[in-house]
């Protein structure tokens, strides 16, 4: 008779509403803003360019909803498998200790009055931080760095991320001061200064961001990850079991669809 058919597990989701009801102002309103407003390209991308989007994007949502689950409400359902939810803790974790900051950094923000900060709360800064976080993901899958030519090798993305957590315990931003990510600059250097100067805040703020940091980075430098990249306009993963090689990953339909109406929105 052979196995029985494995029941797909379901894929819980919830209204809106539903969700930011949990959360307090002015949180309520920053979160209610990312999972409600589309980001529209300017610019075409080919098919491999609009599947890394996707991916990397659904990342972030997935890590902002482990974040309300953790800081807001621990009954949240998180819209993806458990598998997949689940790989994603680490980068979970990694957004609330930039939560944390952003909380720490606004209310301290006048120990450091040489980096001004435009923003009326720690709400507001993190949404312009998320947001600028996925603006990255779409510019980079456009306008990659550090990339082999062929076959993209998940070692060029650890030994960045791990430059990053150097420079992050030497207290130096990564960032320049030029850059598109604004918000996310002005945190990590009124982030940094405050570690150099508050041993209080290193040890519970910034050391923890460093270890979410190092999680992540800990994470993707296992046998099991497999790295997503383009090649030659199509989007493929880093075989990470016998024999290697790279398997291509075909687009969803919401790709092909914005592949025939060259409208891609991104839905955070």
């Amino acid at each position: 008779m052979g196995r029985p058919k494995k029941t797909p597990e379901p894929i819980s989701t919830e209204p809106l509403e539903k969700i930011i009801n949990y959360i307090p102002s002015p949180w309520n309103e920053i979160i209610e803003t990312i999972l409600s407003r589309d980001i529209k390209l300017l610019q075409q991308a080919n098919e491999g360019q609009s599947v890394l989007i996707e991916a990397r994007v659904r990342a972030w949502r997935i890590a902002l909803d482990w974040l309300i689950k953790w800081e807001w409400n621990y009954k949240h359902k998180i819209p993806a498998k458990r598998s997949i939810a689940n790989s994603y803790q680490a980068k979970g974790r990694l957004l609330q200790a930039i939560f944390r900051l952003c909380e720490r950094c606004h209310a301290f923000q006048a120990s450091v009055p040489e980096v001004v900060i435009p923003y009326p709360n720690a709400a507001y800064w993190f949404g312009f931080v998320f947001r600028e976080f996925i603006l990255h993901e779409v510019h980079s899958a456009f306008y990659p760095t550090n990339e082999p030519k062929k076959g993209a090798k998940k070692a060029a993305v650890i030994k960045e991320r791990q430059e990053l957590v150097r420079k992050h315990k030497n207290f130096e931003n990564p960032l320049p001061t030029d850059c598109m990510m604004e918000a996310t600059y002005k945190l990590f250097e009124i982030a940094g200064r405050l570690a150099q100067n508050s041993p209080n805040f290193k040890r519970n703020y910034w050391d923890k961001f460093i270890q979410a940091l190092e999680g992540e980075n800990k994470q993707l430098d296992t046998p099991g990850f497999e790295r997503l990249f383009v090649e030659d306009g199509k989007a493929y993963i880093q075989n990470a079991g016998p024999g290697r090689g790279k398997i291509y990953i075909h687009p969803s339909p919401y790709i092909k669809e914005y592949m025939k109406n060259s409208k891609f929105i991104i839905h955070v």
